[in-house]
């Protein structure tokens, strides 16, 4: 409940009213683990803004139909896109270090030749390299991490991403490339 309102924040995100922020707990990882069960069946698209919070967007209709007659949470789980909706001023960016880890989908179809493995790896290798620029301590990546970084190049190098300030893809190839 939202007291300087008195509106009741989650009932109006069940009514598909309004999005919320993604919940976090002093639980830990079970916590989180089985929201990671359940949110992705009934909640689609994510959004991220410019100070990296994220927030689901309101839930699917019908979406306690879908928990109520779901029996297979743990043999089939259902993940996440590793993409959200950016907003604000990341919103033409390709990754943008965050709360979590995600690339915009408005790039989504870039992609689509890397597997979901592939794009979790990804994650890591631009918030590595991200974060190394913007420290000014630079990191060298694993053979594999590179090879993985030149296949995102060649499909987005002209975006950006960005930590404390944004960079084109592009410029993180080797010197002398």
């Amino acid at each position: 409940m939202n007291r300087e309102n008195n509106v009741d924040l989650v009932a109006e995100w069940e009514a598909g009213r309004r999005a919320t922020p993604v919940p976090n707990s002093a639980f830990g990882n079970l916590y989180e683990e089985i929201l990671a069960l359940i949110l992705p069946r009934m909640v689609f698209k994510r959004k991220m803004d410019s100070k990296g919070r994220v927030d689901l967007l309101p839930p699917v209709p019908h979406w306690t139909e879908i928990l109520r007659s779901c029996r297979d949470f743990l043999s089939k789980p259902v993940r996440w896109e590793p993409f959200a909706m950016y907003t604000g001023q990341i919103s033409e960016q390709l990754f943008a270090i965050g709360v979590t880890r995600l690339l915009n989908e408005r790039f989504a179809e870039r992609f689509t030749h890397f597997t979901a493995e592939e794009l979790d790896r990804l994650l890591l290798v631009l918030e590595k390299i991200v974060s190394a620029r913007g420290s000014q301590m630079p990191k060298a990546l694993e053979k594999e991490e590179s090879a993985l970084l030149q296949r995102a190049i060649d499909v987005a190098g002209e975006l950006e991403v960005s930590g404390d300030r944004a960079w084109r893809l592009d410029t993180f190839t080797k010197k002398g490339s």
